[in-house]
């Protein structure tokens, strides 16, 4: 969805720098997600799900499964999942949408209502 609105935004005439910022919030998201997978000690499957955005597919998996695709306890999945799940709010889906409603105010304003609203 982000990377949607920001390549429609991309696209637009009035507000191309909007999406870009959109996409460095996704990005600059994704990458944080990586770098605490690291940092957690679930390896560089993990990073690399998280730099696709599949992190949090594999969190749930890891914590359903009798055999977690990265190495750790059952806690330790269970923090992976937790700090996940935090850092997608407080990173992007906060950020994201703060961000998206003041874009699709400012171009109501000029008059240019995006495809995606």
């Amino acid at each position: 969805g982000d990377v949607a609105v920001g390549v429609s935004l991309v696209w637009s005439k009035s507000n191309p720098g909007a999406g870009y910022t959109t996409l460095a919030l996704t990005v600059g998201s994704l990458v944080v997600q990586a770098l605490l997978s690291i940092a957690m000690g679930q390896g560089p499957g993990a990073a690399l799900a998280a730099l696709v955005g599949a992190k949090p597919l594999l969190d749930v998996y890891n914590l359903l499964s009798k055999r977690p695709l990265t190495r750790g306890r059952k806690e330790d999945h269970v923090m992976a999942f937790t700090a996940t799940r935090g850092e997608e709010v407080v990173l992007q889906a906060l950020p994201q949408g703060f961000y998206q409603c003041l874009v699709v105010l400012q171009m109501a304003a000029e008059g240019e209502t995006p495809s995606w609203v």
